[in-house]
């Protein structure tokens, strides 16, 4: 199944193609801008955020660099090769990624993780492929399982597939374990530019527990990720991505607070960052994500 984000890829890429006989470079950056705006009012989801945030600031800097020199024409070719090349980066993301996390797994390590995303599983799978003896823990959240497409069952099957029998613990249960586990593992629904991890809701809450009982937090995701958006408390995450879908929730006064599907985590209690381009800690992450936008 094509991800969300290589569908965004072949909108832009469509809508590139359809401005072929666009003469003026400042109309279609216009245009172009404006199709951002769009994408992201339909899909109605900050993780598409960063590969739109990205490819602007790409299109910005080679268009200083070219308008003087190109023809818009050729600019949007240039344009249409690049967006093929970030689709071909987001397919091979998640085995990239977790090549990055093995070296940081050791023997007789015991993993909690919360979510799983294809690049988390992708990662459990390397792990179970180089031999190394883990224990694996998950968290079961109720916040998950009201969505039909995200259910423990399905998650705990697809491990079984590859040999592994997780021990299964509530979200309040996580105290009772927090310090007999190593390392927590993260998936990201998107990145601040400052390294903020926006993910499922109770990811927050984990990520201070690891973080106060000194373990190790890993948040294993695509660099696309990263959007050109700085976050440092939960308050300001919510002001800014505004009232989240409520499918799950009968409305009420209480709607706006139990329908909350993420959360913001805090750079400082992010361990390490591991990317299809390198890892990171929190402040190298950031470092990297401001340059993507310069």
């Amino acid at each position: 199944m094509q991800s969300t984000q290589c569908k965004i890829v072949d909108q832009l890429i469509n809508f590139i193609k359809s401005q072929e006989k666009q003469k003026i470079f400042s109309k279609f950056l216009e245009l172009l801008e404006l199709k951002k705006s769009e994408i992201i009012e339909r899909a109605n989801t900050f993780a598409i955020s960063g590969l739109l945030d990205q490819f602007m600031a790409y299109v910005v800097r080679k268009s200083k660099e070219l308008q003087a020199h190109t023809d818009l024409q050729e600019f949007m070719q240039q344009l249409i090769n690049t967006l093929q090349q970030y689709k071909t980066r987001i397919e091979q993301a998640p085995s990239f990624i977790a090549n990055k996390v093995l070296p940081l797994i050791k023997n007789g390590n015991t993993i909690l993780v919360f979510s799983f995303s294809h690049t988390i599983m992708k990662c459990i799978q390397q792990i179970v492929a180089s031999s190394i003896d883990f224990k694996l823990i998950v968290v079961q959240s109720p916040v998950l399982n009201r969505d039909e497409k995200i259910q423990i069952g399905d998650q705990l099957q697809m491990l079984s597939n590859i040999g592994i029998r997780p021990f299964v613990v509530s979200e309040g249960g996580v105290t009772s374990i927090i310090n007999t586990i190593d390392i927590l593992l993260l998936g990201a629904e998107a990145m601040t530019q400052n390294c903020g991890l926006v993910n499922t809701i109770g990811t927050r809450q984990l990520a201070k527990l690891a973080f106060e009982a000194k373990k190790t937090v890993i948040v294993a995701t695509q660099f696309f990720k990263f959007c050109k958006f700085f976050c440092f408390t939960d308050q300001e995450f919510y002001l800014k991505i505004g009232r989240q879908s409520t499918s799950y929730v009968e409305e009420s006064e209480y709607a706006d607070y139990l329908q909350k599907y993420q959360d913001y985590t805090p750079p400082e209690w992010i361990t390490w960052v591991a990317t299809e381009v390198g890892l990171y800690t929190s402040t190298q992450a950031a470092d990297q994500a401001t340059l993507a936008f310069v």
